[in-house]
């Protein structure tokens, strides 16, 4: 009995980590244009205008954990109001993207009559 719920245990604990492993995967790329939008929006109230290329490194491991479908060409030395509307434009398509596959799971559990409608 005790083997037992011994792993039952460590395979709910196994599962934990696996979801939140996915969250993390999910949020990361939110979490990375978030920062970039804030150093960039620091930098812009400095009164610079293009972006630096120490920000290079930022823009390509962000590019890394993009899905290859919404991927765009980020680079530094372009002007930081250019890449601030590329980052609002992806953080746009990831947010829908979450909020498209809530509406599936939603739809997949409780069938399409559980959506809101527009009055």
């Amino acid at each position: 009995m005790y083997a037992v719920a011994t792993h039952a245990i460590a395979a709910a604990d196994a599962d934990e980590l696996r979801r939140r492993q996915r969250l993390d995967a999910r949020d990361a790329p939110v979490q990375g244009v978030d920062a970039l939008v804030a150093q960039l929006e620091a930098l812009h109230l400095e009164g610079r205008k293009r972006v630096p290329a120490s920000l290079q490194p930022a823009l390509d491991a962000l590019g890394d954990l993009l899905p290859e479908a919404l991927r765009p060409e980020l680079h530094a030395g372009i002007t930081i109001t250019h890449l601030l509307d590329q980052l609002f434009d992806l953080q746009e398509a990831l947010l829908e993207r979450r909020v498209g596959a809530a509406r599936r799971s939603i739809v997949d559990l409780e069938g399409p009559a559980s959506l809101p409608t527009a009055s």
